[in-house]
């Protein structure tokens, strides 16, 4: 077995940064325990975090609220020429005022905007009464300003399912960007995982009606952008499945202390690859600590338990590996197999019927 060496095999794209973990919101399924927290990404440590790149990198400003944090206008000014197109700026649009939506628009960024719902008792349930009128009134300030880099991302989840296909349809005319997932407790969100988490099943059903809508399919072709997964679920890691020629994108999740990671799955300290304030990227990138992080869960992949009797084990990606990680140990299975399983059963079978005809 030839072990993986990230600093050789991984493509270094940009980050994904947690700015601050400061927020004005106490959404019930965030992993993060956002609110008053000082947690920080200080503006010298952005600039020397941008100016580790060569080429131009996606980067994506998250938190915590980043419209809170002290030097936004300075990080979005000093990125603004050293950064993908791509890039985004995450927020709950609540704090957007005619002023702000003008700067956004002017910086260039591309804004995205997470709504768990289509009216306010859906989004309000996660969200704190009151805050989806404050979100759609940032919205709309958004489009008032003319920016045309706004992205609508819907939270699919117990409360709203039923709604999917009008969510998708009300926000790729008004927004022209709309991109759907599946709300996920995670963290601190854990304890109301039974409130929100669907059932896989009901996720891929999901995902397949909206594939399958005549209305969503005809906005497509309108020309907007739409953005459905085709799966509810991974089929595999791509850091510890692709081959080495392949070099797949890789974009850490910085939090707010710095602490970086594989992935926004990952969560807690444990899992930590490095420091940002004590090293640069491409030394965590290159540190032995990153070297043994990916091959321990390289080799669990390839000897978990539940997978060794499993027909499919020569095919199967075995899923997500920080979602095996969360659900206690690398030697986990990530909890989607059942579907991993009867889709590739349903491969199988549709294949061999082809065959016959």
């Amino acid at each position: 077995m030839e072990f993986i060496k990230p600093s050789e095999q991984f493509d270094l794209k940009g980050f994904y940064l947690e700015i601050t973990s400061k927020c004005n919101l106490r959404c019930l399924h965030c992993y993060n325990e956002s609110g008053i927290l000082k947690n920080e990404i200080s503006f010298e440590l952005f600039k020397r975090l941008i100016d580790e790149f060569d080429e131009k990198p996606d980067i994506t400003f998250s938190g915590g609220e980043p419209l809170l944090h002290p030097d936004i206008w300075k990080m979005l000014e000093y990125a603004q020429d050293k950064i993908n197109n791509d890039s985004v700026l995450i927020t709950n649009a609540t704090l957007i005022t005619d002023e702000i939506a003008k700067k956004l628009t002017a910086s260039g960024i591309g804004v995205q905007v997470s709504l768990n719902g289509i009216n306010a008792e859906q989004h309000d349930a996660i969200c704190g009464k009151g805050n989806y009128e404050k979100t759609l009134r940032g919205l709309d300030r958004l489009l008032e300003a003319g920016n045309k880099k706004i992205i609508v991302r819907g939270m699919i989840s117990k409360l709203n399912y039923k709604d999917a296909e009008n969510f998708v349809l009300h926000w790729g005319q008004n927004a022209g960007h709309v991109v759907v997932s599946f709300l996920s407790a995670m963290g601190r969100g854990k304890s109301i995982k039974d409130l929100i988490d669907l059932d896989l099943f009901k996720k891929q059903e999901i995902l397949n009606e909206l594939h399958n809508s005549e209305k969503v399919n005809a906005l497509k072709e309108s020309g907007i952008s739409v953005g459905i997964p085709e799966a509810a679920f991974s089929f595999s890691c791509p850091f510890i499945t692709t081959s080495k020629e392949e070099k797949p994108p890789f974009a850490p999740r910085i939090d707010a202390k710095g602490n970086t990671y594989l992935c926004q799955i990952f969560d807690g300290i444990e899992y930590s690859l490095g420091n940002v304030n004590r090293q640069s990227l491409h030394e965590i990138l290159a540190s032995e600590k990153f070297e043994k992080f990916i091959n321990h869960f390289y080799l669990c992949n390839d000897f978990k338990p539940a997978c060794k009797k499993c027909v499919f084990k020569k095919n199967c990606g075995k899923g997500c590996i920080a979602n095996s990680a969360n659900n206690g140990s690398a030697l986990e299975t990530d909890g989607d197999c059942e579907l991993r399983k009867f889709l590739m059963a349903d491969s199988l079978v549709t294949s061999i019927a082809k065959d016959n005809i």
